[in-house]
């Protein structure tokens, strides 16, 4: 497996769709996320195993000292073989690098299976917020101290 940083957005929205967050596109287009990378607002990891793109976490950075995992994705195929928990510590060792004090992210209240994953690599669950996303579900917050 080759774990790289990735910089065109393209690539980036490529990844997500064939990791299986095709909700990706609802919050961002090629376009911006191409800008937010540019401009190191996001940082995105991509995973290949061979010639294949299989996995994909996009980081947003914000200010106080807060860093958001706005998607994370594994291709179905290679689930469950560690590639999303070796991304949230590639997440981990970004924000312990570069001072951040908390790694944060949003998790649809239903989503059982991300529950616990996040809560699996340290994540604690921190808060809700009602309506949260396009759909008008709820979201949990999950939070990483550093």
């Amino acid at each position: 497996m080759e774990y790289s940083k990735l910089l065109n957005g393209e690539t980036v929205m490529q990844i997500s769709k064939s990791s299986g967050l095709d909700d990706v596109f609802q919050w961002i287009t090629p376009e911006l996320l191409q800008e937010r990378i540019f401009n190191g607002t996001n940082i995105a990891y991509g995973v290949k195993v061979g010639d294949e793109w299989c996995g994909i976490i996009v980081l947003g950075k914000e200010e106080e000292g807060r860093l958001w995992i706005e998607a994370l994705g594994v291709h179905e195929d290679h689930r469950r073989k560690g590639i999303a928990r070796n991304l949230v510590k590639l997440a981990k060792d970004f924000a312990d690098r570069e001072d951040y004090r908390a790694i944060f992210v949003d998790v649809d209240d239903d989503n059982l299976i991300a529950q616990k994953f996040y809560q699996s690599v340290g994540f604690v669950r921190s808060g809700m917020v009602n309506s949260y996303y396009f759909d008008e579900t709820d979201a949990f917050i999950y939070r990483f101290d550093l």
